[in-house]
């Protein structure tokens, strides 16, 4: 028992890397691969643990890894089979090729376990002297090169020709598919759908690709470099146009539709693509996220008059005043601690949701969809409770604000705050910006969620910058606090703008109740 447990401490935990081409996103070929473990080591992995990844030689980035790993092992592609399973060393090199479901079903538990042994797997391949292993690296990027060469002088002329066809408008969709492809059928049905529905008003031109035909593969792949499509979204079935792409079944069903309503279909200019300009990518993706930071902006500054923050604010500007220090000083500390704080949160959950999976998050989307436009729709109508309440001047029956014993904790802080000396003043209002802005989130917290998920959203149609779009709505959310501050240094009464904010509160929930109605319907027609 004892030399069992020793053996095992002692193999190594083998790193396979199972290499696959599959072009269709419902398609799902590694499910037979994964029979296999099932059935031949999945026994073992306690004594010769393993650990797999797969990849998917449609795509770009793991075609020219499985080149590299073939190159350590002194091979060309002609001479592996689809798919392929490759062990790796200790040192991250390739030890051995298993090339066809064939042969991977019959070598894998010995390979394993031949694997597992420190400095005891030596290949064939491994065993080539080094000058040969670097003739043949040469050899297979020659390849690859002549390849390339002989693409990029073809699919222009292939996507002028197809799309020369019919020029009678620039709402112009290109889609590429394949015939045995389920998701495929599905957008097929929605693209017959929209062209039965279209008029001479609103034409719209759908040009389709059968993937299994021609060149179309190479076509495709040079559009996913342009388009900037990330790794997980090369599949089929796609649509390309003139703002971008959506990848998948769900996501064109979901969105193409709408963007022909919308009109942000239209624009599609040929020679723009053809000429494989950056600058037209990066135009492309500015006009994309400019209405999206513009939104976000807007939210943020629509949530940055909410009451709860304006009273904690308006609260440690009076004591400032009337301990006769600088309130330009302390209320801009004051704030750049609060931007610190929500910086902080927001990026905080953002990458929590990205933790758990965008891929997961998205495919269960349609119960969050439903949950959170409910919720949105429930807050919508509690501030339009609040908005008749104040109208009405009844201020008791506020229902969205921060509660009772979260307020009167806030107070004694900014109370604490205002009585340190002078020297600290500036840090201890850095750290009270964070501090309150941590229990403000409660409340300012609602719309805050929202534009996170609508980021999320946004992340299936563009490469969205997270971290400018955090600055861009977190700036916006600190300008409506910033404005007081300096009114209330010119004016110096702080009395007169606590009433005018309590004017103020009637727009103020009125205007928050319509952005949840908006950010409801928003989930709904995602």
């Amino acid at each position: 028992m004892a030399s069992q447990n020793t053996e095992q401490k002692n193999n190594l935990t083998v790193q396979m890397e199972y290499y696959q081409y599959s072009v269709c996103a419902s398609c799902h070929p590694e499910d037979d691969f994964f029979a296999v473990v099932s059935d031949t080591i999945s026994q073992i992995k306690q004594k010769y643990p393993y650990e797999i990844a797969v990849y998917n030689t449609f795509r770009a980035e793991d075609k020219n890894r499985l080149e590299k790993r073939l190159q350590e092992l002194g091979l060309k592609e002609a001479d592996v089979s689809l798919p392929a399973l490759i062990m790796i060393s200790e040192d991250s090199e390739a030890l051995v090729c298993l090339s066809g479901l064939d042969e991977i079903k019959e070598k894998l538990e010995d390979t394993l376990k031949q694997a597992a042994k420190p400095g005891q797997f030596v290949s064939s391949e491994a065993a080539l002297e080094s000058d040969e292993k670097t003739e043949a690296a040469s050899l297979i990027e020659n390849e690859s090169q002549n390849q390339m060469q002989i693409s990029s002088s073809d699919w222009k002329e292939q996507l002028r020709e197809a799309v020369s066809k019919d020029k009678r408008t620039d709402s112009v969709i290109l889609y590429f598919f394949t015939v045995s492809c389920t998701d495929c059928s599905e957008v097929k049905s929605l693209l017959k759908k929209m062209t039965y529905e279209q008029t001479t008003k609103k034409p719209l031109v759908i040009h389709e690709f059968n993937i299994a035909e021609g060149d179309n593969v190479v076509l495709l792949q040079k559009l996913f470099s342009i388009y900037g499509v990330a790794s997980d979204k090369q599949q089929v079935p796609i649509v390309f146009f003139s703002g971008g792409y959506l990848s998948g079944a769900k996501a064109v069903t979901q969105g193409l539709e709408q963007k022909w309503k919308d009109d942000e279909l239209t624009g599609f200019n040929l020679e723009n693509i053809l000429s494989d300009d950056a600058s037209w990518k990066e135009e492309n993706k500015d006009q994309a996220s400019f209405k999206t930071y513009i939104g976000l902006a807007a939210a943020g500054f629509i949530n940055g008059v909410n009451p709860c923050g304006a009273s904690m604010l308006l609260m440690l500007l009076a004591a400032i005043a009337m301990s006769g220090r600088s309130v330009i000083k302390t209320g801009c500390a004051y704030l750049a601690g609060k931007f610190t704080a929500y910086c902080a949160m927001g990026m905080g959950l953002y990458k929590l949701f990205m933790a758990i999976g965008q891929d997961i998050f998205l495919s269960i989307s349609n119960v969050f969809t439903w949950i959170f436009a409910a919720v949105f729709f429930i807050l919508a109508i509690l501030y339009l409770i609040d908005f008749v309440n104040v109208k009405r001047k009844q201020y008791g029956k506020i229902r969205m604000q921060l509660p009772t014993a979260l307020r009167k904790w806030n107070h004694e802080r900014i109370e604490k705050a205002s009585k340190i000396n002078a020297k600290w003043m500036i840090p201890a209002a850095v750290v009270l910006g964070i501090v309150i802005s941590a229990g403000e989130f409660f409340c300012t917290g609602q719309v805050y969620l929202a534009a996170i998920l609508y980021m999320m959203k946004m992340q299936q149609e563009m490469k969205l910058q997270t971290n400018a779009a955090f600055i861009i709505y977190v700036t916006a959310m600190c300008i409506p606090s910033f404005l007081i501050v300096l009114v209330i240094e010119k004016t110096k009464n702080v009395i007169h703008m606590s009433n005018k904010t309590l004017e103020w509160l009637p727009a103020i929930k009125l205007v928050t109740a319509i952005v949840f109605f908006i950010f409801a319907v928003f989930m709904l027609m995602q």
